[in-house]
């Protein structure tokens, strides 16, 4: 570890380890790229104007997002244009940082179905991108993903009631 030494009169002697002098600088780093990126949150009403078929971005309906997916997912996996891909992409992006940190949906059982399916579609796009096309043991895996999620809405929403 090493370490850097500043000796002052006014100040007293300290030691800062490279690893910390780093973190502080990313932190600063950061913190100054974030400042700017505030007026552009003005523009977020534009970029809302994702129509998902009622897709909620605020994260109120937990069940009719579930179900949104679920149908986004079935769309693109039976044709793959790269407009459907892009808009799958964001929102499973919205669909899991919403869902992900919640408490009252990151235990249900409907959810950890669904984040199985969703890393499943997502990596497949990461890996290959969206030239190539879902393979059958995959479309069929999801597929027994979706019936399972859909089976876990039914309960939750039973028990609820």
């Amino acid at each position: 570890m090493t370490s850097c030494v500043f000796d002052n009169e006014n100040c007293r002697s300290f030691s800062v380890s490279r690893r910390n002098a780093i973190k502080e600088l990313l932190a600063a780093a950061g913190a100054l790229a974030i400042v700017p990126a505030f007026p552009a949150l003005a523009d977020e009403e534009q970029e809302k104007e994702i129509d998902y078929t009622q897709f909620t971005v605020e994260g109120r309906e937990y069940i009719k997002d579930t179900k949104v997916m679920i149908a986004l997912m079935r769309d693109v996996i039976a044709e793959s244009t790269p407009e459907k891909i892009t808009k799958t992409r964001k929102a499973i992006n919205s669909y899991s940082s919403l869902y992900r940190r919640n408490e009252n949906t990151a235990g249900r059982q409907s959810f950890l179905t669904m984040n199985t399916a969703v890393n499943s579609v997502a990596g497949h796009y990461n890996n290959y991108g969206a030239s190539r096309p879902i393979p059958k043991k995959l479309k069929a895996r999801l597929e027994v993903l979706f019936e399972q999620a859909e089976k876990a809405l039914a309960r939750e929403t039973r028990s609820k009631a």
